[in-house]
């Protein structure tokens, strides 16, 4: 027992903490669960307590929440994986948790099998990395989840004859190669792989560092070239001359950029204004289309819940 993994579960409620322990007590030969009903309590736990592995903790709670606990974690504790439930979520709550490096953000209710499978899954990346196939998961899924994660490990990918290689350090993408690139190029070509396999190696640290762009803005530009690879050309398309099209293309990605920047600072507006004038540029563009409609929908439910809270 004294090398099993733990599981902290925080929160105010002692009826749930009390359930969930007990409901998860079947995998005792797996993890242990250990129950905190305040986020003091929880860094005390943090601070005697050996082989935590991840925290489950719920925001709303006296003294200490639970965004404030996750920053905690991060700052003292990085190592350590944290997964926020909630009964109050929204858009905003939401995008603070990732910011923050949330793992996984859940709202109330859940089913405990949900809760079960995600504590397997995650321990078993912590011991042995994970693998899977292209087909069942998208590639830009396991990035994302390595990167509001916080990881500092890498990922294999194969595809046919192909192999490729990306490796992450506390959540930011510094490194790629394949059998003829190596950084961002080698990034790219790889999500244009439609399919294959990939394993995730823990604590795997690259010889150099040849990527130091936002991992955000790299999977946007990713997507995008993954896409015009994938378009049939046509004879009818005007061609326009190089110099305009990268003029055009530079300034559709820098708007795109200072787009993400001003949604990480909660700046709705200017975000919007950002990319509807990227839109202009690259009118047919889906990332700018789907991100204008996502940002809609969070601004139209957070007009809707101000409303309510009056």
């Amino acid at each position: 027992m004294a090398d099993i993994d733990k599981v902290l579960i925080v929160d105010d409620e002692e009826t749930l903490t009390w359930s969930m322990s007990k409901s998860l007590s079947k995998d005792k030969d797996k993890f242990e669960v250990i129950v905190a009903n305040s986020g003091e309590d929880a860094l005390k736990v943090l601070e005697t307590q050996k082989q935590i592995k991840l925290v489950i903790t719920d925001i709303r709670m006296p003294g200490i929440s639970g965004l404030d606990l996750l920053s905690k974690i991060r700052k003292e504790y990085s190592d350590i994986k944290v997964i926020i439930i909630t009964a109050y979520g929204s858009p905003d709550v939401q995008r603070e948790a990732n910011m923050r490096g949330s793992l996984y953000y859940i709202e109330k209710p859940f089913e405990i099998k949900e809760i079960r499978k995600i504590i397997l899954d995650t321990l078993k990346e912590e011991r042995t990395g994970f693998e899977g196939q292209l087909s069942d998961l998208l590639l830009t899924d396991v990035i994302q989840m390595k990167c509001l994660g916080k990881a500092s490990s890498s990922l294999s990918i194969k595809s046919g004859a192909r192999k490729g290689k990306i490796f992450f350090s506390k959540g930011s993408i510094v490194h790629a190669e394949t059998d003829n690139d190596t950084g961002e190029d080698a990034f790219y070509q790889i999500l244009s792989w439609p399919e294959g396999t990939f394993a995730s190696t823990r604590a795997d640290v690259p010889k150099k560092i040849t990527i130091e762009k936002d991992w955000q803005f790299l999977v946007m530009e990713g997507l995008r070239i993954a896409d015009e690879v994938a378009k049939p050309p046509t004879e009818k398309t005007e061609v326009p001359k190089p110099t305009e099209k990268e003029e055009d293309l530079s300034k559709f990605f820098e708007h795109l950029d200072k787009g993400f920047t001003y949604l990480n600072e909660n700046n709705f507006k200017k975000a919007k204004k950002e990319w509807e004038t990227a839109q202009k540029l690259q009118p047919k563009n889906e990332m700018v289309k789907f991100n204008l409609k996502k940002l809609i929908e969070r601004e139209t439910k957070a007009k809707e819940e101000a409303k309510e809270n009056k």
